[in-house]
């Protein structure tokens, strides 16, 4: 198993050094979504000073041997009223992938924050389906829903579990 640790954000470069990876999340997605670079070269992106703002978002940066690899977010947008969490956001650098990194850190999250998560992807992401496939039956200990559901546009799947 990789060792890793995850270091909360919570001044101004943190956030700073989490968006600055979310170009690369973007770009993950832009191979299922029409998303396009900006004059600039970069992806544009929804401002997310009020995202990092919001008391029920929590950012971590992912670190494996002293460097960065990846990010996660939990909030509560598009969380249904009988939720706690949201799993707003999960970036393994592609380095890191493949390694049981993203379950571990995701085990740990939902060790630290004990409640009704709700976690979904966009369907079109086969990778993101076969990840999620198999490791919400580990994670919520066989006890989960699953359903289909629209969310910003785009067909989604939507588990539903108890953090153990």
């Amino acid at each position: 198993m990789i060792q890793f640790s995850l270091f909360r954000a919570s001044v101004p470069d943190d956030f700073a050094r989490i968006e600055n990876m979310m170009q690369f999340y973007v770009y993950d997605f832009s191979e299922w979504l029409p998303l396009h670079f900006s004059d600039s070269g970069l992806y544009t992106l929804r401002p997310k000073e009020a995202y990092f703002a919001h008391p029920a978002t929590k950012a971590f940066s992912i670190i494996v041997d002293g460097n960065i690899a990846g990010f996660a977010c939990i909030d509560n947008e598009d969380c249904d009223a009988d939720c706690t969490y949201n799993l707003g956001y999960l970036f393994i650098a592609r380095g890191y992938r493949g390694q049981g990194l993203g379950v571990a850190v995701i085990k740990e999250i939902l060790r630290q924050f004990m409640g009704r998560w709700q976690i979904f992807y966009i369907n079109q992401n086969d990778g993101a389906a076969r990840f999620w496939k198999k490791a919400i039956p580990h994670l919520s200990g066989g006890e989960f829903t699953q359903r289909q559901q629209e969310i910003d546009g785009c067909d989604c799947t939507v588990y539903k579990f108890e953090s153990l």
